[in-house]
């Protein structure tokens, strides 16, 4: 798995950081609280989703003591 051209998937963060600042800047609370839940829901499913590959993807753990910030350098 260390032939792998990307090192860090740069996904999740960027679409929720998109998300909060368009309800932001549209002025809608109602828009924030959806985005704010959509984000939550994105972020658990990207746990489980990472626990899931450790358990069941041959060498995903050696990648991940490689691998530390796999979402978000310095972040997650």
């Amino acid at each position: 798995m260390s032939s792998l051209p990307v090192r860090t998937a740069l996904f999740v963060i960027p679409v929720i950081g998109v998300w909060i600042g368009f309800s932001v800047m549209v002025g809608s609370w109602i828009a924030l609280l959806s985005t704010t839940i959509s984000s939550v829901v994105m972020i658990v499913r990207a746990i489980r989703e990472d626990r899931f590959l450790q358990d069941q993807l041959t060498g995903y753990e050696e990648y991940c003591r490689k691998v530390k910030w796999r979402l978000m350098p310095y972040v997650w």
